[in-house]
């Protein structure tokens, strides 16, 4: 899902990507060593964490590609809200996510999951 939302929705089907769980949360860890610098990182302005995240990596020499911008600490949009808004058939969760998303759900059967939980 997140791969088709980087291909479609910020059109950039000509990026090489992965997506690579690192301990941004452990301050002793040496970031560099576990993931090199050249890699480009792919985060949004979402909250003060993220925007702590951020800060982290680019001080660490990592580049970022802001992927959403959100002002911080405003009402924001959870998997929640989505799900909630799902099980109880209410389409507004359309306008919630990028239209990939949407779709990913659809055609992988997760929609009617959700539903069934």
């Amino acid at each position: 899902m997140i791969s088709r939302v980087i291909v479609e929705e910020i059109e950039a089907p000509h990026l090489e990507f992965e997506i690579i769980p690192f301990p941004i949360e452990d301050t002793n860890a040496d970031l560099p060593k576990l993931i090199p610098t050249s890699t480009v990182i792919t985060l949004g302005y979402c909250d003060d964490w993220t925007t702590q995240k951020i800060s982290i990596l680019v001080s660490c020499g990592y580049s970022n590609i802001c992927v959403v911008q959100n002002d911080i600490n405003s009402d924001r949009i959870s998997g929640s809200m989505i799900r909630d808004k799902i099980r109880s058939d209410d389409s507004g969760w359309l306008k919630m996510v990028p239209s990939s998303v949407s779709s990913y759900l659809q055609e992988t059967g997760l929609l009617d999951a959700i539903k069934n939980v």
